[in-house]
């Protein structure tokens, strides 16, 4: 039986997150992909796409060799809640599930109907179905082709696609076509621990039972038109005034540990922060001497992934 617990290691943004129903979503307890990095992080139906995987337990990185991938290629029926459909948890189904690959990294060329399936285009028609209609963008204008990892629990990710813009006037069509720039991946450009003043290059020592400040910085962006590992400005076309509008991609930061405990599970910034590139939290280190790991996913919201990894010696005072 395929668990119903899903994570949208590349979407989380989009399509959302199911993380395990505790109340300390940073504690890793068990297997679990932290993260699904697409590069590039926006393609075209046909180009290639290099996939990798964060996949952990308490221990730190999981072998994942023996994962297999696989594109989802089942049309979510518009009135059904969830964000795939039911095809894409399942293994089995030789028709919806399109083998791509096994290990911690494959790649592949994105299906050639993506923006008919999970896009702006009209879908093919389905025998006994009434004529479907094109998919609805994410809130950064954005669709998605689904991607499914037979990791445990299984892990539904996705890709966001670049299908271009329908619905508009033909001048708006231009020029969003002339400006818009496909989403490039975040990257933690800097972190550290502040008390230790250390870098994640070294194996940070802090004693047991002490409340570290651990901080990220990314790119900052601003207005530049190259691509950028930061808070990206892009082009959006806003379905109320029927024009394009200049936004900036909020970031996302999450925060896990094999050891140890996070003041927060979640930090960041959002579109209206963006010209800030920094973001911290504080984490607590176990009350028994050890080994710990903490990872750090940085995401924005038009479907990129990024991460960097501490390890830390902690020891008794």
């Amino acid at each position: 039986m395929v668990s119903r617990r899903l994570c949208l290691g590349v979407l989380a943004f989009a399509l959302g997150c199911r993380e395990p129903l505790d109340d300390n979503l940073s504690r890793i307890e068990g297997p679990r992909v932290l993260a699904v990095r697409a590069s590039p992080a926006e393609a075209a139906p046909g180009e290639e796409v290099e996939y990798e995987i964060l996949y952990v337990d308490e221990n730190g990185d999981l072998d994942a060799s023996s994962l297999g991938w696989g594109f989802c290629l089942a049309r979510k029926p518009l009135d059904e809640l969830g964000p795939v459909h039911e095809a894409c948890l399942t293994g089995g189904d030789t028709v919806n599930i399109v083998p791509i690959g096994a290990g911690p990294s494959v790649s592949a060329a994105l299906p050639d109907d993506g923006c008919r399936l999970f896009g702006p285009d009209r879908p093919p028609p389905v025998e006994g179905q009434p004529a479907g209609r094109p998919v609805d963008p994410d809130s950064t204008g954005g669709y998605y082709q689904p991607l499914r990892i037979s990791s445990t629990p299984v892990t539904i990710a996705a890709t966001r696609i670049a299908c271009g813009l329908a619905g508009a006037r033909p001048e708006v069509m231009t020029e969003f076509a002339k400006r818009y720039r496909r989403n490039e991946n975040p990257a933690v450009l800097r972190a550290w621990a502040e008390q230790t003043e250390q870098t994640p290059k070294d194996r940070i020592v802090v004693e047991t039972s002490t409340e570290v400040t651990l901080a990220v910085e990314w790119e900052d962006c601003g207005g530049a038109d190259e691509p950028c590992t930061g808070s990206e400005p892009y082009v959006y076309f806003d379905p109320e005034s029927r024009s394009i509008v200049d936004r900036r991609e909020a970031i996302r930061i999450s925060w896990a540990t094999t050891r140890g405990s996070f003041a927060f599970d979640h930090t960041g910034r959002s579109e209206e922060e963006a010209e800030s590139a920094r973001s911290e939290n504080t984490w607590s280190s176990p009350s028994e001497a050890g080994d710990a790991t903490v990872y750090i996913v940085i995401r924005d919201d038009r479907g990129g992934v990024g991460w960097r990894r501490f390890h830390f010696d902690v020891v008794e005072p």
